[in-house]
């Protein structure tokens, strides 16, 4: 109803502000569906149980910058229409994150992973940042969709870590990273370009059919000619 009210909208986005930051919760937290007007603040906070905010609505800006998770975190199907920070955020059990909407940057930076986690068929409309994230368990990011520029630099995958089917609009950096074990690019595109330099491949490596539209860089030419794989250039006549 505030739409057409740009100063009453302006005073309800500061009203609706949701502010958690340090708090402890130490039973299940179920805030699945919940829609969060304005900014929401988790920074630091505490989850010793499980937690859901499956199918919840952020339309402000989302922090869970070093929060702390200690059940199985659960954000399926969320919609973060701002910005959303999980940086240096710890999951000490399952982080599910499928099917994910996102329209600001989306920042993972640091983050550690204990278990596995899943991103499966999100769409990211923003910047998305793992740079330096450590995934000890399963990586699951098979057929998302990014809109905008992906930093995985100096990510560490110690488990299986999956980005087949994925679609790279913008350059695609995984400079640094490492990978303990099967690294499934398979049918990814990127069209943009894509950035391994240094990038440790400990385990099996698929990178079979990947698409890659415009010119090839020659470092990604170079990667499938030491690999062994096919590169398949998507230019259009």
């Amino acid at each position: 109803r505030l739409d057409d009210d740009p100063s009453a909208l302006a005073v309800w986005r500061v009203l609706a502000e949701v502010d958690f930051t340090d708090e402890a919760f130490p039973d299940v937290v179920d805030m699945a569906g919940c829609i969060f007007p304005g900014d929401a603040r988790f920074d630091g906070a505490a989850f010793s149980g499980d937690v859901w905010f499956n199918m919840a609505q952020f339309r402000g800006k989302a922090s869970f910058r070093q929060a702390r998770f200690g059940g199985d975190a659960s954000f399926d199907r969320c919609r973060f229409m701002g910005d959303a920070d999980f940086g240096e955020a710890h999951f000490a059990r399952g982080a599910e994150f499928r099917a994910l909407e996102t329209r600001g940057a989306l920042d993972f930076v640091e983050a550690d992973f204990d278990r596995d986690a899943w991103f499966r068929g999100s769409r990211f409309g923003g910047p998305v940042r793992f740079a330096g994230a450590c995934f000890s368990g399963e990586a699951g990011f098979g057929t998302c969709s990014y809109a905008g520029p992906a930093d995985f630099e100096g990510a560490r995958f110690e488990d299986n870590a999956g980005f087949d089917g994925a679609d790279f609009t913008q350059a695609a950096r995984f400079s640094d990273a490492r990978f303990a074990r099967s690294a499934w690019f398979s049918g990814a595109r990127f069209r943009d370009g894509a950035a391994f330099e240094r990038a440790r491949f400990i385990g099996r490596r698929h990178f079979d059919d990947i698409a890659l539209t415009g010119q090839p860089l020659p470092l990604v030419q170079q990667l499938a000619a030491r690999l062994g794989v096919t590169v398949r250039d998507a230019v259009s006549a």
